[in-house]
Order: structure tokens, then sequence, then C-alpha cells
């Protein structure tokens, strides 16, 4: 009977101690600054994420991601952020870099509320590293590093009109491009009710070849896909070149109640299956008062 007795209660102590594993390290520490941030409805607001890379990362599964998540009431993911990680994780080298929060004018609002932001690191696996943050870790290594307040009243932002040639809004893919708008020839986004100086943000991807390649028809001068964009809203053109997501910054630096912003697409993609012409697709754009 004793041996019985002393092989159950090795077991019970080998399972408690199991359960009273230590916690592991922490592979370094994020900031993020502001802490409180107001966002409204077409708005964006910039916040710096700050990293402190305290040791190397082992079995990384393609590339280094971070995730940012807005999280309502009942811990929902209302609205995703995420990026890559920019560069190389170097123990004892910080990394600091700015992002912006938005509630693009192409989807619907978030309720008024206070939400939590939360954010972590990991890879192409899922695989998640513990940090080092201010308040702590919520679950799953992921951690709350701002509080978002959706206002009640909303704050005057300009209105959008878009001609003809925009097509339609059509569903996005996912909590960080919730709608967008192609366009195959050249349009415009008309700016009413401007309340002062600012700056839009628009996110246009030029799509590279898919499942419906098509066939890419270049204007002629041009040997790559390309957008111009120009207008009266802004005393700069730009241009943008080459497959992929691209950020555009247009400033309204002189204060107008009204004003165009033209997109001019240098190419045009002809999908067959579809009879459709493609070139470019705006998946996001909000509005700034404030200037870095």
């Amino acid at each position: 009977m004793p041996g019985k007795q002393f092989v159950f209660g090795a077991a019970v102590m080998g399972g408690w101690l199991a359960g009273c594993a230590p916690a592991p390290d922490p592979v370094g520490s994020l900031s993020v600054e502001p802490g409180n941030i107001e966002l409204g409805f077409s708005e964006f607001s910039r916040v710096r994420l700050e990293w402190t890379p305290g040791i190397e990362l082992e079995s990384v599964d393609g590339s280094l991601r971070v995730f940012v998540h807005l999280l309502d009431g009942d811990g929902e993911v209302a609205r995703t952020f995420d990026h890559p990680f920019p560069g190389d994780w170097l123990p004892g080298e910080p990394v600091r870099y700015d992002i912006d929060l938005y509630q693009s004018a192409l989807g619907d609002p978030l309720d008024a509320g206070s939400y939590d932001l939360i954010a972590g690191l990991y890879d192409e696996a899922g695989q998640r590293w513990p940090l080092d943050t201010d308040d702590g870790e919520r679950s799953r290594h992921e951690y709350t590093v701002a509080i978002v307040e959706i206002p009640v009243e909303q704050r005057l932002v300009p209105m959008l009109y878009f001609s003809e040639a925009w097509q339609g809004i059509e569903p996005g893919s996912d909590q960080q491009v919730l709608a967008r708008r192609w366009l195959s020839k050249d349009g415009i986004i008309r700016v009413k009710e401007v309340p002062g100086v600012g700056r839009f943000r628009f996110v246009v991807e030029i799509p590279g070849p898919g499942e419906r390649e098509g066939s890419l028809v270049l204007d002629e001068g041009w040997t790559e896909p390309a957008v111009e964009i120009d207008g009266d809203c802004t005393a700069t053109p730009v241009t943008i070149a080459g497959y992929g997501r691209h950020v555009v910054m247009i400033e309204l630096q002189v204060p107008k109640t009204e004003c165009d912003v033209t997109f001019e697409p240098r190419f045009v993609r002809v999908i067959d299956d579809i009879d459709q012409e493609r070139a470019l697709v705006l998946e996001n754009v909000a509005w700034s008062a404030e200037f870095d």
C-alpha cells in the first residue's frame, strides 16, 4: 500500500509542477504613442510604434509580422491594421515607425464608444511571441497598447463624390479592407465641404496578374503599369507605378471649399472571361486635419 500511495503522490506532484511551469521570457518590448486616440468616421490618426528587441527569435516561419487590432466592448475584432515588421529583429537595436489608424470613408462607421487597441508579433505560421508592455498581456501573447475613442458627435470632414468612371462599392476581403471601388479609365473624386487645411490618405492597389490575367495594355511610352494622380486639390502631382498597394497622401495646404482629385491610369487590363477592363482599385480613403 505505501508503494501505491507514493506513486499516486508523485503523479499529482508531476502534474502540479507542469501546471506551474514558468512563462517564457519576453523577446522584447513594445510601446505605442499616443496612448489615447480619437478617431471619427472617415478620419485617420497617426501613431508611433517602438520595438526594442531583447533576444533573438527562434524558428520564425516565413516573414515576421505585426498584428494591430481594434477590439470593441465585447472583445470582438472591429478593425485590423496588420503590417510586416519593418527591417530585421536585432537584439538591442530599437525599431521606430508610424502607422495610420483609420475609418475608411468607403466602409460603415464604427459605433461610438471606447475600443482597445491590441498588438503583438507573429509569423506566417501564426506563431506569437511574448512581449514586455506597460499594461501586460491579455491572452495568447496579445497586449493592449492604447485606447481608441469613437466620438458620438462627428467632426466636420470633407464629402466625397465619385465620377461615373468609378465602379460601385463592393465588399472588401477582411476587417482591414472593408470595401473598395474599381477604376479602369480616368476618374475623378470631387471633394466638397472641406472644413480647412488637412490631408487625404488614399490606399490604391494595382493588382498583379492572377487567376484572371487578361491582357495588360500599357499607354504609349510607359514600361510598367502606373497611375497619375493630380487635380486642383493638390499643387504636386503624384505618380505611382508597379504592382501592389500604394499609400498616397494628398495635402490641402490652402483652404478650399471644393476641389477635384483625378486618377489617370496609364494602362488597362482587359479581362476576357468577364468582358471587363480594370486598372486600379481604391481600398481606403480617410481625412486628417493634422499635419506632422
